[in-house]
């Protein structure tokens, strides 16, 4: 079995803030998150409801810029060919954006 999509809701919370400093004139700021939240995974073999839980770093450059690097585990349940369960199925990403 595995997942052809997901819908994905969470509440996030960020556990601190921090900067530092680059050079004398630009500094770069950083938080860490913590977010958790319900998933429905449309599988191969039907839809199921999970849970999602995600830890990460976002660091902002330049004003525009964002960089987030973190981790998700899916848990949900899966029907393998013999027998059925509940997995944790880890992501680890790195993602970048722009602020407007």
């Amino acid at each position: 079995d595995y997942v052809r999509t997901r819908l994905e809701a969470r509440a996030q919370a960020n556990l601190f803030y921090g900067k530092f400093r680059l050079t004398s004139r630009q500094a770069m700021s950083f938080d860490q998150y913590l977010a958790l939240g319900p998933v429905i995974n449309d599988m191969r073999s039907g839809s199921r409801a999970g849970l999602m839980g995600d830890v990460g770093f976002a660091f902002y450059f330049a004003k525009r810029f964002t960089v987030h690097i973190g981790a998700k585990d899916y848990y949900n349940e899966d029907n393998r060919t013999l027998t059925k369960g509940y997995g944790h199925n880890v992501h680890g990403y790195l993602q970048a954006g722009a602020i407007f």
